[in-house]
């Protein structure tokens, strides 16, 4: 089973925009390809909007269940799949997200440098403004560790919302990645901007098409800045991997 080192595991993503954008379809190529590297995958789709088949077809690997415990039973029992669960029990998948990557660390031996290793953890939460956990004045601390923790959680941390006004800016400002399509609201922009987003991604966004976006990385030059607009998965893929391949 493919495991990583701790630290190496950092990536916390938005994925911003409206409905119709390809928000969720492309979040789901996200958590699927990283389940395809082995990982556990947890997820929070409480309107069962994560589509279980590609455009050609292709199965996402999603495995439905309406409670977190029978999600965390069916995990075990199959190791591989993107288990999605119908409730809003958000903090306590991210929690057992993070339990899950703890215990395979715990199961494997350190590295010759002395590092801990072991299976690493996808958590994706649609629509995360759902649970009134990261309203604009309010942000739960178990969604902000996830977030900012990622690399000691040896989880990456993932969420989609239609409206950046009705997320706590914490939630742009935090993550590395945003991956952003169009929105045309001069307060989502407000608060994108308060989270760190600049003026010029911000009029990028207002020109992309259907199912176009932008990543935006929060890194100083060369390794940050604003890509795109892409469409399809590919690109972000190509990121990905990039992040995750250990430096030489």
């Amino acid at each position: 089973m493919p495991i990583a080192t701790q630290g190496k595991v950092n990536i916390s993503a938005g994925f911003v925009g409206p409905e119709e954008s390809g928000k969720s379809y492309l979040a789901i190529q996200f958590v699927r390809h990283l389940n395809r590297r082995g990982w556990w995958a947890l997820a929070v789709d409480a309107n069962d909007d994560l589509p279980t088949k590609l455009d050609d077809g292709t199965p996402t690997g999603i495995v439905r269940h309406e409670t977190l415990s029978e999600a965390l039973s069916s995990l075990r029992e199959r190791g591989g799949g993107v288990h999605t669960i119908s409730t809003l029990e958000i903090v306590p998948t991210i929690t057992a997200a993070k339990e899950i990557a703890r215990a395979s660390m715990d199961a494997h031996p350190l590295t010759a440098e002395g590092a801990r290793q072991g299976r690493p953890a996808i958590v994706y939460i649609d629509e995360i403004v759902a649970s009134q956990q990261a309203t604009p004045h309010h942000i739960d601390p178990v969604i902000l560790d996830g977030l900012v923790r990622r690399r000691h959680n040896h989880v990456v941390f993932a969420y989609g919302c239609q409206s950046a006004l009705a997320c706590h800016y914490m939630m742009f400002l935090r993550a590395n990645i945003l991956i952003l399509f169009y929105v045309n609201n001069q307060k989502d922009h407000k608060r994108l901007s308060d989270g760190g987003v600049d003026q010029e991604t911000i009029n990028r966004m207002i020109q992309l098409k259907q199912y176009e976006y932008l990543i935006f990385i929060s890194k100083a030059p060369p390794n940050g800045g604003t890509f795109g607009p892409y469409k399809g998965f590919e690109p972000l893929r190509r990121l990905v991997d990039a992040m995750l391949t250990p430096k030489r």
